[in-house]
């Protein structure tokens, strides 16, 4: 980014991407945060937003400072998706080598495993090519028994492995957002540059995916009570009661997700802790659940039409979703600062 045509931070661009402000006496040198994610630099990587003025160097945490004559922007569903949009066309050629290399290597990961863990094995009879005489040609197949304490050792270690994939690719790409939002260009150095942060990443997934599954035995349990009370009790009218507190499970779960979903951008963008990053998600989105939900569906369907393109509009559309949400991260984040 050239700082002689952005010398302020009242002149952010059209998108919401991060100038550098060069007008007050905390001014950040280049050469100190470079917005590209270096884990070598002293501090902290600390990714600025439009009107970002310092960083906290005295405790070396590396959290961002707002200025308090910030420009407020108000978030739009539509700006988002805009923002997305054209930061993965611009750099579609980078994002399609990373999308194209990992899906590469997690095929041949998962050949490999799947290989290991046959669900059944082809026992030949003498006569399974067939032969001279009356009797036809046979195979049997025997099933391997799924219950041997073998077997599930091995499928949970098949789960955890492609589980950690996953996460990587999260970290990986949504450490790509972050750079492009400040600046930068997709690359594979920025898509694997995620040692600092991966295992915190996946301890805050682990904490995630507990919370759901919780909240999905709390609804099991009282969906489940109510309908054996109405049957062993003739009250079927019990089931009409059910209707409101199904809706109200639903919505307390989606608004739940909706309001924890930006978690994992404070560890990658300000490397917080994990309490802190659920924390500040459900900050940031207090007031905008409704939007992040609305944007969630969006990219949905966005991605649907991506597959519907033979794949080949997943290129775009899987790019879109990780740029999207980390434009929407920094805009509340300027906005509840």
């Amino acid at each position: 980014m050239d700082n002689t045509d952005n010398n302020s931070s009242d002149n952010p661009n059209a998108w919401g991407t991060p100038q550098q402000d060069t007008t007050t006496e905390n001014i950040i040198n280049n050469s100190e945060v470079t917005g590209k994610g270096d884990s070598n630099s002293p501090t902290n990587t600390v990714w600025k937003n439009p009107n970002i003025i310092e960083n906290d160097s005295n405790t070396g945490n590396g959290n961002t400072n707002f200025n308090s004559n910030r420009q407020t922007v108000k978030f739009r569903v539509s700006d988002a998706i805009k923002f997305a949009w054209k930061e993965s066309i611009a750099n579609l050629g980078n994002l399609f080598l990373i999308i194209i290399i990992f899906v590469i290597v997690q095929i041949i990961i998962n050949i490999i495993l799947g290989t290991l863990l046959k669900t059944s094995v082809h026992t030949v009879t003498p006569n399974c090519f067939g032969g001279i005489g009356p009797e036809p040609t046979t195979c049997s197949i025997t099933p391997i028994n799924t219950t041997t304490p073998t077997y599930i050792i091995n499928r949970i270690i098949f789960y955890m492995i492609d589980f950690i994939i996953g996460a990587i690719f999260t970290v990986g790409m949504y450490k790509v957002s972050v750079d492009i939002y400040n600046g930068g260009k997709a690359s594979l150095k920025v898509f694997f540059d995620i040692k600092n942060i991966i295992l915190k990443f996946i301890a805050g997934e682990v904490i995630a995916l507990i919370f759901l599954g919780l909240l999905d035995l709390l609804f099991i349990v009282l969906v489940t009570g109510i309908v054996v009370t109405s049957v062993v009790s003739h009250q079927f009218l019990l089931l009409i009661i059910l209707i409101p507190i199904l809706l109200a499970l639903i919505f307390f779960e989606v608004y739940m997700i909706c309001s924890y979903y930006l978690w994992p951008l404070p560890i990658i963008a300000n490397d917080s802790t994990i309490i802190r990053s659920f924390k500040e998600s459900f900050k940031v989105t207090r007031g905008n659940v409704g939007n992040i939900f609305w944007l969630g569906l969006l990219l949905v369907f966005i991605n649907i039409a991506g597959v519907i393109c033979l794949l080949v509009g997943l290129v775009v559309t899987i790019p879109m979703m990780y740029l999207a949400f980390t434009y929407t991260y920094f805009t509340l984040k300027q906005n509840n600062s």
